[in-house]
């Protein structure tokens, strides 16, 4: 009877601690991808298993949830950041600006994603900033907030483009690389410069 029991506990631990571990690590629980060959530079990270095929099944199934990462290695990567370059989550209550330097590779673009990894649920339609404007405006500089910039025009030298995290909350900054060249590909550490997220400001801060 004992040893009855015993085994049913192990039975019911083990399948407990693996439908945790499938639900967390295939972005169920958490939308974070937790496995595979992880990237960080300059306080971005990107999965590099993420578009070959060494790509993990619990990252598969995050993929098939979110949809966000599903092009080959070849055709584009993504890298994501959720702080600002002093380290501190991102936040909607915040202002913040970023230079984009020119990426290795076709054509680059920059995005908000909610604390749910979806597009903010506002209907401003600045969302997204990417190389084709940045040739437009000449300028590669970003400025992320809930409001659109007061000083000067919109799209001005001193301002940047807006994109706006009005309703974000929490937010995740992604960017992503079209057609990356093969040295990036090979060795992302040296070939990317990734641009720090500098808060500007916050809602309720006394200016020093």
């Amino acid at each position: 009877m004992r040893l009855a029991v015993l085994i049913l506990a192990a039975a019911v631990l083990g399948l407990v601690g693996g439908l945790g571990s499938a639900l967390t690590l295939s972005g169920l629980v958490s939308d974070r991808i937790r496995l595979g060959e992880i990237v960080e530079i300059d306080g971005w990270r990107s999965n590099w298993s993420i578009g070959t095929e060494a790509v993990d099944p619990y990252t598969k199934a995050w993929i098939a949830r979110f949809g966000l990462f599903a092009l080959r290695r070849e055709e584009a990567v993504y890298f994501y950041t959720t702080v600002d370059a002093a380290g501190q989550p991102l936040d909607e209550e915040c202002v913040y600006a970023l230079d984009v330097d020119e990426q290795p590779g076709s054509w680059w673009s920059v995005t908000v994603y909610d604390g749910e990894g979806y597009l903010p649920k506002n209907a401003d339609g600045r969302l997204s900033f990417d190389s084709t404007k940045a040739e437009d405006l000449g300028s590669r500089r970003v400025v992320l907030s809930s409001e659109i910039p007061e000083a000067g025009a919109e799209t001005g030298e001193d301002n940047g483009y807006w994109i706006s995290t009005r309703n974000a909350g929490a937010f995740d900054v992604t960017l992503r690389v079209y057609q990356p060249t093969p040295v990036a590909i090979e060795n992302p550490a040296q070939a990317f410069v990734l641009p720090p997220i500098k808060r500007l400001s916050c809602a309720g801060e006394t200016p020093s």
